[in-house]
């Protein structure tokens, strides 16, 4: 199931993640790139270091089974640093992570790989207005030993990133923005009724436009294309959000939003309910909830997440969140996704 609508507006996405976890762990949670659902970057002064550790684990079920069939795992670590330059910020980093697919049905390994990537990143503010993202990585895939049913054999590689070009005025904003990511779709092999890996890109690229028509509600639209290096046939996806923050109890926001996927014919409705609270002077703490319906699925989503961020001095912080996932109905898929990551500014 993709976790498709809430995620257009960034004034309600959770703020765990710096732009350099943009280039963690795949997941099919959501059609559009990282840079549009991240936290606008920061432009303090100087030299910023972070590293950090994602664990995400994903179980597939089956229908026609009636059971699990498959179990993705991934784990990277991720080093970053960055110095502003100007009016922007220039930065290097590098991914170190594994990716195997565990084989429920067999008790086996369909594949596992270990993933390198190093990247660079820029962040540019041409004024109070408009600014601009730009990543890009070099990822390199290998075998992880013999233990996979499927082999590469020789290292594959893929270039991905995305680049957005935001603007924002006092009651409208746009973005604007092409990605390209690792296709997260697996590929079903009949001859030996399994789920193999495909090392190909899939490029997202259109805009989303946003309107605050009050301080309490804000309204968002968005049309993405959807390209597969794979045998996947490309589709537009189209999302349209309601977003709301009541006056009685700000830290909440409220967030319904619809969107449809033409060639997969598949309608999402999703509720997001977020709550941001300062605990403490050094300590504050974001709590989400999302319920999201498939009409393609015919299924029904249930994700938590709990994020905690504490601020130990003015430049070093620590970060942490859990997220998980369950859906009910036909399909019945689950999901684990854990992040650890720490920032010091210098």
């Amino acid at each position: 199931m993709k976790l498709t609508p809430y995620l257009i507006i960034p004034s309600i996405c959770w703020m765990l993640l710096s732009a350099a976890f943009n280039a963690g762990a795949d997941t099919t949670s959501s059609p559009l790139p990282p840079s549009v659902h991240t936290t606008t970057p920061s432009w303090a002064q100087g030299y910023n270091f972070s590293s950090g550790y994602t664990w995400l684990d994903e179980t597939e079920y089956l229908p026609e089974i009636a059971a699990d069939s498959y179990i993705w795992q991934e784990r990277n670590f991720q080093v970053q640093l960055s110095k502003s330059i100007g009016t922007g910020r220039l930065g290097f980093g590098y991914i170190d992570g594994t990716i195997k697919q565990k084989n429920e049905i067999y008790n086996d390994t369909d594949f596992a790989l270990t993933r390198k990537a190093p990247f660079a990143l820029l962040d540019w503010r041409f004024s109070e207005k408009l600014q601009t993202r730009v990543r890009v990585r070099y990822e390199e895939y290998s075998d992880d030993g013999r233990a996979g049913f499927y082999q590469l054999g020789s290292d594959e590689n893929l270039w991905t990133g995305y680049a957005m070009v935001s603007y924002v005025e006092s009651r409208w904003w746009v973005n604007v923005s092409h990605s390209r990511e690792r296709d997260p779709e697996p590929i079903y092999d009949a001859a030996n009724d399994r789920v193999a890996l495909d090392i190909s890109a899939q490029a997202l690229s259109g805009l989303t436009f946003g309107w605050l028509w009050s301080p309490q509600w804000e309204a968002a639209a968005a049309v993405y294309y959807e390209a597969y290096g794979s045998d996947r046939p490309d589709q537009f996806n189209y999302t349209v959000q309601v977003t709301h923050k009541p006056t009685w109890l700000p830290q909440l926001q409220a967030a319904l939003g619809v969107g449809y996927y033409t060639e997969e014919v598949d309608t999402l409705i999703n509720l997001t309910l977020n709550y941001h609270k300062q605990l403490y002077k050094d300590l504050s703490m974001q709590v989400e909830y999302q319920l999201e319906y498939s009409d393609d699925e015919q299924s029904l989503l249930n994700q938590g997440r709990l994020l905690l961020s504490y601020a130990l001095t003015s430049q070093f912080s620590v970060t942490a969140s859990t997220e998980y996932g369950k859906e009910s109905g036909d399909d019945q898929d689950d999901s684990l996704f854990v992040v650890a990551s720490v920032d010091y500014r210098f």
